[in-house]
């Protein structure tokens, strides 16, 4: 299924299509999914549903976060 999706989107997969396109359809991702994008220096995380949490129970399943790396190294120490 993997190799399905990475042959349809030869040549343009983006941290976008990845995840509205290619991790659902493989449904890889039970606990975590990390997909960075080093060119925009951006990173999307998404994790399964925690107890008492509302939502689908699959990272795969669920809305990611987007963490701009840029400002995260900038931030500084506590």
């Amino acid at each position: 299924m993997l190799s399905h999706q990475l042959n349809a989107f030869y040549g343009n997969i983006t941290a976008e299509n990845t995840i509205r396109d290619i991790v659902p359809y493989v449904q890889t991702g039970n606990l975590h999914i990390a997909i960075y994008d080093h060119a925009n220096m951006l990173m999307h995380i998404a994790t399964a549903r925690a107890d008492g949490e509302e939502g689908p129970p699959y990272a795969f399943q669920r809305q990611f976060l987007r963490f701009n790396m840029t400002e995260v190294f900038a931030e500084p120490r506590p």
